[in-house]
């Protein structure tokens, strides 16, 4: 369960940095326009930061990428946490000397016998058994500094004094701010002037309207789970960033030009020496006090058609971003159809055919013979049809155990599926996928460390894969064969 969330995430974190570039890059364009704009598309952001669901529509500027979960099985033997931190520090250590030169991490493990034994895993596997541990690790530490920090906070206001409404005033705090989830209150200190007050408290109101310090709780938990992506943590101070920029010219634009100049002397006066990240409060003077000031020095209000087209732009932008291409992000798996069995000596090896040579024609390919005997299959004619001295050799093998048509890539026309044995000295079992409509072929081999064997499952008349141990013969894994991003895949299925 832990495993398939981390992979999750890592597949949303991988689209979301995607659409993080787009927005930093359009943010960048629209440096000129009002600030709530680009802090509205980072919502876009949010969104993919804490939603797996996206809709699927033709236009998207979303690539296709590869998920990081599509294909993944963790090991098929067992490896423990401490088992995996050793072999993840061979492997950082086999990076540092000469680069990521291994593809198996060998570590030993006590079974519940007694016995120490030698586990093989893929470094990969490795990898996400210990990143997750980690990962988890670093969640809870925002998770705990946030806690502090706000109890802290806390602490300084639980004496304040109500002023009016959700207004109140404090002693022992240093700069104006919003605290509070579900009866959000302005904390104000004591001592401002009355004008200074004014537009401090309607820069905190126009926060409140919108919701800001829900939003950017929000974004603290979608900063928690993506921590250890960097595009994640620039976003999140970037929106911050636009959202006090958004609120500045809201107030400036409300109370008028002239107060530009004792507006940005309160920011340089209460500017937090420390970013804040823990996701409250919404502090006056949080953020970068120089961008702030220089984006009030040069403001101006646009011209409304160019409000409208910019606010139009966006809008396309982030439906853009909020779409998905049909068919990405998702294995594109072809349901194979039903197989029809050519050959299968896997019960009885001694009824090979070593000498003789048998034949099949089959609908789909008129005027096509093909043959096999123990060691090859062939076709009597290329796939262009010509005609030829001789046979096409589709399968080599020694020997080839069983065979197969089945449709596994849905073009309509059946692949031939069979498995073989294969190799000198050492010998291994693989599977081999002939697609001969289209002159391509497909391998599942993994030589000295799995056995790969069709066979069919009358159930439901589909070809299934076992995939057993190279040493000990023990069962690790059976599932599904099916075609998926190109390739002949296991489909997942726990074996008993």
């Amino acid at each position: 369960m832990l495993t398939a969330v981390f992979l999750q995430v890592l597949d949303m974190t991988k689209l979301a940095s995607v659409v993080i570039l787009v927005v930093i890059l359009a943010r960048l364009l629209l440096r000129r326009m009002p600030k709530w704009i680009s802090y509205a598309l980072w919502g876009v952001v949010l969104f993919r930061l804490l939603c797996p669901l996206s809709v699927k529509a033709p236009v998207s500027v979303v690539p296709e990428l590869t998920p990081v979960s599509q294909g993944y099985a963790l090991a098929g033997e067992p490896i423990s946490l401490l088992g995996a931190g050793r072999a993840a520090a061979g492997a950082a250590a086999d990076l540092l000397n000469s680069g990521l030169g291994i593809q198996w991490i060998y570590t030993t493990e006590q079974g519940a016998d007694g016995l120490t034994r030698v586990v093989t895993s893929d470094w990969w596997d490795v990898w996400i058994l210990f990143g997750q541990y980690v990962w988890l690790a670093g969640i809870l530490v925002l998770l705990v500094h946030s806690a502090v920090s706000c109890g802290k906070i806390r602490k300084k206001v639980r004496v304040a004094v109500p002023l009016r409404g959700n207004i109140c005033l404090a002693d022992d705090i240093a700069c104006p701010f919003v605290m509070g989830l579900l009866r959000p209150k302005i904390y104000l200190p004591v001592g401002l002037g009355e004008r200074e007050q004014a537009y401090i408290i309607l820069h905190e109101q126009h926060h409140l309207r919108r919701r800001d310090h829900l939003w950017k709780t929000l974004g603290f938990l979608a900063l928690c789970v993506h921590w250890f992506n960097p595009l994640v943590w620039a976003a999140f101070l970037l929106s911050g960033k636009d959202m006090e920029m958004s609120c500045d010219e809201a107030v400036v634009g409300k109370l008028g030009e002239e107060i530009r100049a004792d507006y940005a002397a309160s920011l340089l006066a209460f500017a937090i020496g420390r970013r804040v990240i823990a996701g409250m409060p919404l502090a006056f003077g949080e953020g970068d006090i120089g961008d702030r000031i220089r984006n009030l020095a040069k403001w101006k209000k646009p011209a409304l058609w160019a409000v409208v087209a910019a606010a139009a732009v966006c809008g396309a932008l982030a439906v853009c971003l909020l779409t998905d291409p049909p068919g990405s992000h998702t294995a594109d798996i072809t349901p194979p159809g039903a197989a029809v069995e050519w050959f299968d000596y896997t019960d009885s090896p001694g009824g090979l055919p070593w000498d003789s040579v048998e034949t099949v024609e089959i609908p789909e390919f008129p005027g096509v013979t093909f043959s096999h005997n123990a060691e090859r299959i062939t076709a009597s004619r290329p796939v262009d049809g010509t005609e030829q001295d001789g046979e096409v050799e589709l399968v080599y093998g020694m020997p080839i155990w069983n065979a197969w048509f089945c449709d596994l890539t849905g073009d309509g026309f059946p692949e031939i599926c069979a498995s073989l044995s294969f190799g000198s000295g050492v010998i291994d079992n693989r599977i081999i996928v002939v697609d001969y409509a289209n002159g391509a072929s497909y391998l599942l081999e993994n030589r000295m460390r799995y056995d790969y064997v069709l066979r069919l499952q009358e159930s439901d008349g589909a070809l299934y894969v076992d995939q057993t141990d190279y040493t000990t013969g023990s069962l690790v894994a059976s599932g599904r064969l099916i075609f998926a991003d190109g390739c002949i895949q296991i489909q997942p299925q726990l074996a008993e």
